[in-house]
């Protein structure tokens, strides 16, 4: 896949350059190769003293809970 990638990196003319992105589609779909390995993240600093902070939901911002939150 690498070199599948490369070739059609360097790849100019438009006819060939296609035929490369029809190899790298037939690849993909013929070997399932594409695995998800890694997962969004979206760090948040957070005092120590503040009590009761959670992690945010899949549709809410990380203040989903601030009416819970107290300070210590």
């Amino acid at each position: 896949m690498d070199a599948l990638i490369d070739r059609y990196v360097t790849t100019i003319p438009i006819r060939e350059r296609s035929e490369v992105i029809a190899q790298i589609m037939r690849r993909i779909t013929g070997e399932a190769i594409w695995l998800t390995l890694f997962f969004d993240t979206e760090p948040a600093l957070i005092a120590n003293r503040v009590l009761n902070v959670g992690a945010r939901g899949e549709d809410s911002n990380h203040a989903w809970n601030a009416h819970d939150w107290d300070v210590r």
